[in-house]
């Protein structure tokens, strides 16, 4: 919810301020192997408060598997009439995969396996592109994306004439959400986020916010994804002193995974380089 940049290039700029950011995943907790990100970010008005610009530099590891992504993005405000606005984005990224077959944690089921490349630690490079748009009516904001458009090769065997080789597909994102005022001090705010990727099922979550005189956020979401009843629900705080944003979240597993880790947690540090309206702090959009 506070890091909708990384997905579209068209929020980049769009809080009006400049501002750094940071963040940390663990997923899967006592899990071996199990998924960790982390990254920095930037964004802000660029030269006029109609452009924006971002930057983001992320990594990614799950298993002998890591990835680093960086992603330059530029937006543009085109403003309808006083209340409804639209803003395009896009986006230039580069992004580096890594296979560490030394690893010995892996298992081989067959003594030749044609996909494991023996005691090889394996890199390659790949660059795309990606695009997105934002509308904006008050307090609404209705946003669609595709951050990488183009699909990438990212296996690593290209001699083994038997293997299919493996392609990073684009993955399409729709999100909304709304601010609206539930008693003195109190605002209340619902979004959604869905993901979909060819070939795979779709995916959703559902946050629902609580503002308290526009310092405390306290919500609580849902992550459809996984099997039977999803893959996790999830508790998220987020507090803004003056300047400075600090948000921590923690997911309870629902899916067959529960069984075998202790959740998910994730840290997010945010600093603004200008003080903060009331607005900033209200806004549905603002939040991201």
């Amino acid at each position: 919810m506070y890091n909708q940049q990384l997905i579209n290039p068209a929020f980049s700029g769009e809080r009006g301020v400049p501002s750094i950011y940071t963040l940390y995943r663990q997923q899967w907790i006592g899990y071996e192997g199990a998924p960790r990100s982390g990254l920095i970010g930037f964004s802000s008005p660029f030269l006029t408060d109609r452009t924006g610009f971002g930057l983001v530099v992320s990594t990614h590891s799950v298993g002998i598997f890591q990835s680093w992504l960086a992603t330059m993005s530029y937006s543009y405000n085109l403003p309808i009439t006083e209340n409804f606005a639209i803003r395009f984005g896009v986006q230039g990224n580069m992004k580096n995969i890594r296979l560490d077959f030394s690893d010995p944690s892996i298992v081989k089921l067959n003594d030749v396996d044609p996909a494991v490349l023996d005691g090889v630690v394996s890199s390659r490079f790949n660059g795309n592109f990606g695009a997105g748009i934002l509308a904006k009516y008050k307090e609404y904001f209705l946003g669609f994306s595709i951050p990488h458009i183009f699909p990438n090769e990212i296996g690593f065997n290209k001699d083994n004439g038997r293997l299919k080789i493996a392609r990073e597909e684009p993955h399409f994102y729709l999100s909304t959400g709304i601010t609206f005022p539930v008693g003195t001090g109190l605002k209340l705010r619902p979004m959604v986020l869905a993901k979909y990727v060819e070939d795979a099922p779709g995916d959703l979550d559902i946050n629902v916010s609580l503002i308290m005189q526009d310092k405390i956020t306290a919500g609580l979401s849902y992550r459809l994804g996984g099997e039977g009843a999803g893959e996790s629900v999830d508790l998220t705080l987020f507090y803004q002193v003056k300047q400075l944003g600090m948000g921590v979240a923690y997911d309870v597993n629902v899916s067959s995974l529960r069984t075998v880790n202790s959740g998910s947690f994730e840290i997010i540090i945010r600093y603004d380089f200008e003080p903060q309206s009331a607005n900033d702090l209200t806004n549905p959009r603002s939040q991201f």
